[in-house]
Parts: C-alpha cells; sequence; structure tokens
C-alpha cells in the first residue's frame, strides 16, 4: 500500500513548537503523550540518546507519521495527538496539534469533509434549560447499547489482506449497530478500509472486506472482557454518498434499535445521544453535550464538546431512535457550545435518507427494519 506520511514537515514543527509552548517537555509529558499506545512500539520509536526536546519530538513523531497502522488498527500518531490535544485543554496556542488531529483523522477515516465555515453557535442561556432524564433515558439507552458493536476490518488488495511495509497486517477499526438481529449498519468508508486520497477498493476487494468483518459485542469495559464475536456472512447494500453499508451477520440474537423515519424532532439546539466504540476502544456514551446545529435533506450537523467519535454510530434522540449515522468530525474555530468555544462539528447521514435509498434500491431489507 502507499504509506504517504500523513502530516507534512510544517505541520510536524508546528504541533512539536505547540507542544513545548503548552505542556513543556521531560520525562513524565513524553509518557503521558505516549499513553495507550503499545509498549513495544514506543520503544521502538524512542530516541536512546536524547537530544534537545524539540529535536526529540521531531524524531519521534516522524517515526510515528510514518506508521500507518499497528497490528490492532491503532494510528500511533493520532493516538499521541488525542493525547496531546487532552492535556492541552482549549489552550489557543494548540490550535496546531488539534488541526493536525483533525487532518490526521480525516486521512484515517476516509471521510471528506464538507467545506462549509459557518456555524451556529448557542450562548450561555442553554445552560439554564432543564437538564434533567427520567429513569426511563438510561434504561433505554442501556438496552440501545446491546445493538453496538466495535467493528474490525482486514485490509485487501488485489484479492489478498495487505501489510504494511513492516510486515503488519492492515487493520481498521469502526463502530455498527443492528438493524435486526442479523443485519448491522456502519459507515461505507469503514468498510473501505482506505484513507482518504487513496484510490477506493474494486468491488471484488469492498465484498472481500466486507466479508472479514468482525463485529464485537458487549466490550463495555477494559478490565473484564466479556465480548463476543460476529462474523460476517455477506455484504447486503453500500452507498459511497450517504455513507452507509449494510452487512448481514450470523444470528445475533439482539434486536435491532429503532430507525427514525421523521425529522420533525431535529431542531437547532436539541440534544442527541451517540454510543459508539472511538478509536476501537471498549463503549462510550456522549450524551446531554451534543446539540444538533442543522438538518438538510442528507445530513445532520452536530456539535460536540468530546473528542472526535467513532465512524458508524448511531446518533439517536432522546427516545433512542436513530437519527442519523456517524460519520466524522471536523476541528472549527469559530463556533460555541454551552457559551464555550468547541473544537469540534460532527457530521452524520441522516437516516430518513438513507431510507429512502434503501426503499429504491433494496427494499427487502428495508422491510426488515423497525422504523418509528
Amino acid at each position: 500500500m502507499n504509506e504517504t506520511p500523513y502530516l507534512s514537515s510544517q505541520e510536524i514543527r508546528d504541533i512539536v513548537t505547540a507542544i513545548i509552548s503548552v505542556l513543556g517537555y521531560n520525562d513524565l509529558v513524553q509518557r503521558s503523550l505516549m499513553a495507550n499506545l503499545d509498549d513495544q512500539y514506543v520503544s521502538s520509536i524512542t530516541p536512546t540518546a536524547m537530544g534537545s526536546h524539540m529535536a526529540t519530538l521531531i524524531y519521534i513523531l516522524d517515526r510515528m507519521n510514518k506508521t500507518p497502522r499497528l497490528i490492532d488498527g491503532t494510528v500511533p500518531i493520532q493516538r499521541f495527538l488525542e493525547n496531546a490535544a487532552f492535556l492541552s485543554g482549549l489552550d489557543s496556542r494548540a490550535s496546531p496539534i488539534r488541526d493536525g488531529l483533525a487532518n490526521v483523522t480525516s486521512r484515517t477515516a476516509g471521510f471528506v469533509y464538507p467545506a462549509e465555515d459557518r456555524f451556529t453557535s448557542f450562548d450561555e442561556k442553554i445552560l439554564f434549560q432543564n437538564d434533567m432524564v427520567p429513569m426511563e433515558f438510561m434504561s433505554k439507552g442501556l438496552a440501545a447499547s446491546n445493538a453496538v458493536a466495535k467493528l474490525t476490518v482486514t485490509r485487501v488488495e488485489d484479492g489478498r489482506p495487505a501489510f504494511s511495509s513492516a510486515g503488519v497486517l492492515m487493520r481498521y477499526v469502526g463502530t455498527g449497530w443492528l438493524l435486526s438481529p442479523t443485519l448491522l449498519m456502519t459507515n461505507y468508508h469503514v468498510i473501505a478500509a482506505r484513507n482518504s486520497g487513496e484510490t477506493p477498493p474494486n468491488a471484488t476487494d469492498l465484498n472481500a472486506q466486507a466479508m472479514s468483518v468482525e463485529a464485537e459485542f458487549d466490550f463495555n469495559t477494559d478490565s473484564i472482557n466479556l465480548a463476543s464475536v460476529v462474523k460476517t456472512v455477506k455484504l447486503v447494500i453500500s452507498d459511497k454518498h450517504l455513507d452507509y453499508a449494510v452487512l448481514r451477520l450470523e444470528e445475533t440474537g439482539r434486536p435491532g434499535l429503532v430507525v427514525s423515519s421523521d425529522v420533525r424532532n431535529l431542531r437547532p439546539g436539541s440534544p442527541v445521544n451517540i454510543i459508539q466504540h472511538p478509536r476501537g476502544n471498549h463503549k462510550h456514551y456522549a450524551i446531554r453535550n451534543n446539540l444538533v446545529e442543522s438538518v438538510t435533506d442528507t445530513q445532520l450537523r452536530y456539535f460536540t464538546d468530546t473528542m472526535p467519535g467513532s465512524s458508524g454510530s448511531p446518533v439517536c434522540d432522546d427516545e433512542w431512535r436513530v437519527q442519523a449515522l456517524h460519520r466524522g468530525s471536523r476541528s472549527v474555530t469559530n463556533a460555541k457550545l454551552h457559551g464555550r468555544v468547541t473544537n469540534y462539528i460532527n457530521y452524520g447521514s441522516l437516516m430518513y435518507a438513507v431510507l429512502q435509498h434503501l426503499s429504491s434500491n433494496d427494499p427487502i431489507t428495508l422491510g426488515e427494519i423497525t422504523t418509528g
């Protein structure tokens, strides 16, 4: 595969300057920036003789920038920048870190971000709205999570599993969720398993990649592994424009989520809730801090004050009906959430549009989906 570096040399230098300015640099900072990366990999890229802080950081980032993925699907430079962005908070000097993270996320996701640059802002008065939820909200949310799975996809090129130049099997991660006990929804770009700018897989390789998908349910914590893995039977349908794919799985014995066929309750400022496996980690919820920014015929945009989520996640309303299929996030600098600057806006394919596409192209599959 084409192992083009994720970031330019200038972007690397800007990130290094930002890290040193905001965080400083010592052994503790270095360990914090490398958190949740494979220890053996970290040892392999850490120089034995430490030079200046800037030289050391440039060396490490250069090595990471040329590492496509680890065997578990982790993109090292993405994990490093996530840690750096978290440690930097909202410090304005950290903008090169956030921009670099957004660029790497865009490349690894294969999602092309829209060019819009004007966004609605929600000021402090939103803080005074009643944010309490009934017990039923939580119980329904827990039930909905049973239908959400971590996905692992093996990249295929010319009919064969792809390996990096270091001999590592190329595996991509995402999130998927059940439409029925045997139908699973995710993004097209998740099963396409390509970085943005790369040639999309041909039909044969796309189908092989879909067949390689392993859906891991009940991966709820790192401490106790009770997850069950379900294999794919076939690729049912996919659409690049709406960025969705439907897979037929082995029987799961789990009900699918209810898909909303009504967008009338989606208004700017209304909350949405996301169940996700960010970066292939255990299951997370994003609730109450996600607000709808706008709705188009095919797309939902929503603010979040969290890090970018996981491709393929269900975006639900407060009744836990799926309103959109999460596609990706982009960095923004001119928007506010809860009266504070927010760093990201999310994009999702509107499920109403997906249902319309299925109605025209695969009505039999549509008949298996519960809508409401």
